[in-house]
């Protein structure tokens, strides 16, 4: 078990408390999340008893009941690193894994250290708050890995040790800049390509980006290369390639561009995110309809690459959560797809769609708001025309604040919900044009709300207060067109 002589440090938020207490972990709870999770996936419980005895570990409890983890490897001296930090899905958006690295930092014996590292594939923003930044000198850092360590036989690791020492779990197992990032489409000709010279561009060196086709053309359009040489970026050097000429199972983040009802297969060893991008597909379209695309397309990686540098609401992914994002949501049982809505009213609405870019703050309020609000009465559901996989911490926080839970609710994109059943269609304000289901008959309505994402919480709370009273609005308007 863990070693019992150090300070306990404990701090409390309602009724959650972070405490350095070992004689409280449930070691039950820390092996069952860090055995799957992507930076630690088949650990054995013995080896991660050893490593807690040899950290000083930290845990977060929800009525006595551990939701959170972390442990630091320190000299108390000069030197610390963090890993293993965690908050169990079902509990984040709390504001947990900040109460978490408040209690971290407080502790009396990582005062004073000369260096504090860690390790992050998606929380850079978290941990910006407590002090953290990019390596200085990245080019003096090294690192011996073993990725595959614990997917090995037991026996084949204890012959390797003897040989020549075990090999610790290294930062380098979480993936560390540049983050990496494959857009694919059908042909690999028009949409992904300039998916990934955007990415690469407006990256700066922050991300990598790879492109790929499911049915590669062979070749990329001169319209293609035309619209993007008019934002000054060349295509030289990219070719119409398949899944199999990159490496798609070391990616951090799949974007599914390809649409038509097709679906990106997962690679096999993949442990990232899967996203899904309802882009205009521009192959043997005009120079305008190119341009369209290409407008849209540099619009959504914008939104991608400020959520991969701003996103503070994960401390790590969770292996169900990318599951689910990879699936499309299927219609709920027992409903019967409808238009019945003219183009000119609401009589007869049910079923409300909110769309904003990202699906993380506007759309998801509203979903939430008309869902509590209308009380049975209406349906809504929320997608984003670039979703960026998860809600915002603010969300969470301004939401509560009203009494609110966005507890089932994830960042998903139009195919993810049964946008056959939807009567109503709202644009909250997507910088580019909403994509409207195609086929879809009803009524579209923009409310033009300022998106808050990477804003403060007082931002937050005031388009909260602002998507309220539109939806309040709304169903006035729907009950009031039902009852005629």
């Amino acid at each position: 078990m863990p070693n019992f002589d150090n300070p306990i440090v404990e701090r409390r938020r309602d009724n959650a408390v972070a405490s350095s207490d070992p004689a409280r972990l449930d070691v039950g709870v820390i092996y069952g999340f860090l055995t799957h999770a992507y930076w630690s996936e088949g650990i054995p419980r013995d080896v991660l008893e050893r490593a807690l005895r040899n950290s000083l570990c930290f845990g977060v409890y929800a009525d006595d009941t551990q939701v959170g983890f972390a442990r630091v490897i320190t000299d108390r001296a000069t030197f610390a690193y963090l890993a293993d930090v965690f908050i169990l899905e079902s509990h984040r958006g709390r504001g947990l894994s900040k109460l978490l690295m408040e209690t971290i930092m407080a502790h009396p014996d990582l005062q004073g250290l000369r260096r504090f590292s860690l390790a992050t594939r998606d929380a850079h923003g978290l941990y910006r708050q407590f002090g953290f930044e990019p390596p200085k000198m990245p080019e003096r850092l090294m690192e011996k890995l073993d990725p595959d360590i614990y997917k090995r036989p037991g026996a084949a690791r204890a012959k390797q040790a003897k040989a020549g020492g075990a090999k610790a779990k290294s930062a380098g197992e979480c993936p560390a800049n540049p983050k990496r990032i494959l857009f694919v489409c059908i042909g690999n000709a028009c949409r992904s390509p300039m998916a990934e010279a955007f990415a690469n561009h407006l990256g700066e060196g922050r991300v990598r980006a790879w492109s790929a086709g499911l049915f590669p053309v062979g070749w990329i359009p001169p319209e293609t290369h035309a619209v993007m040489e008019e934002r000054g970026l060349s295509l030289d050097g990219q070719s119409s390639k398949g899944l199999e000429e990159v490496p798609a199972a070391a990616m951090d983040l799949i974007v599914d561009m390809a649409g038509d009802g097709l679906a990106v297969p997962v690679p096999a060893g993949f442990n990232g995110r899967v996203i899904r991008w309802d882009i205009p597909d521009a192959f043997s379209s005009d120079l305008e309809s190119n341009r369209a695309t290409r407008d849209l397309i540099e619009a959504q990686v914008r939104v991608l690459l400020a959520g991969i540098e701003g996103n503070a609401d994960t401390v790590n992914d969770d292996p169900e959560s990318a599951r689910r994002m990879r699936a499309p949501q299927a219609a709920p049982a027992g409903t019967e797809a409808t238009n019945a809505v003219q183009p000119s009213g609401l009589r007869g609405a049910s079923k409300v769609l909110f769309l904003c870019v990202g699906n993380s703050c506007r759309s998801q309020m509203a979903e939430a708001f008309l869902n509590h609000l209308g009380r049975e009465r209406v349906r809504a559901w929320s997608a984003g025309s670039a979703p960026l996989g998860w809600i915002a911490a603010e969300t969470y926080t301004v939401m509560q604040e009203k009494g609110l839970t966005l507890e089932g609710h994830w960042s998903k994109s139009l195919g993810e919900v049964p946008v056959a059943e939807v009567d109503v269609v709202v644009g909250m304000g997507c910088e580019v044009a909403c994509p409207v289901p195609a086929g879809f008959k009803g009524r579209v309505i923009e409310w033009n709300i300022p998106d808050p994402f990477l804003g403060d919480l007082d931002r937050y709370r005031s388009v909260r207060d602002l998507i309220e009273s539109h939806v309040s609005a709304l169903l006035s308007e729907i009950q009031k067109a039902n009852s005629r």
